[in-house]
């Protein structure tokens, strides 16, 4: 079957959102079991593979279409999403710095810190990107 289908640009930004949402959910996971084995942390009942795969996935789906929303209703859409992406990790780097507990300070802040990467440069990348 020959399927003749140009995406769209919503359907763009969303699978990048996707994409970007898998690679940060792997990232994440794999820091997460390194970062438990190096200091000992026990599993927590907030902070499982489960949690971390369904928000971090809905979060990044909600961002493409954000993406898209900025992408459209600005001329520098993009520039613009990544600067404000930018500075909402940076406020969520400060507020997760205020987590009680050292450990779970560090893991929510890696957490973040990897998120952040990912929808501020891996986002727009794959949006732009041909692959999609």
């Amino acid at each position: 079957m020959n399927y003749d289908y140009k995406p769209t640009e919503m359907s763009r930004s969303i699978m990048a959102g996707l994409f970007a949402g898998l690679g940060s959910v792997l990232a994440i996971l794999i820091f997460n079991f390194i970062y438990r084995d190096i200091t000992g942390f026990s599993a927590s009942g907030i902070i499982n593979i489960s949690s971390i795969s369904f928000s971090v996935l809905i979060f990044f789906l909600i961002a493409g279409v954000i993406f898209e929303v900025f992408h459209h209703a600005f001329k520098k859409g993009t520039l613009i999403f990544e600067i404000v992406a930018a500075v909402a990790t940076i406020l969520t780097i400060i507020a997760s710095l205020s987590v009680p507990g050292k450990l779970r300070e560090g893991m929510v802040l890696g957490i973040v810190i990897i998120s952040g990467i990912f929808l501020t440069i891996i986002l727009p990348r794959l949006y732009s990107s041909n692959a999609i």
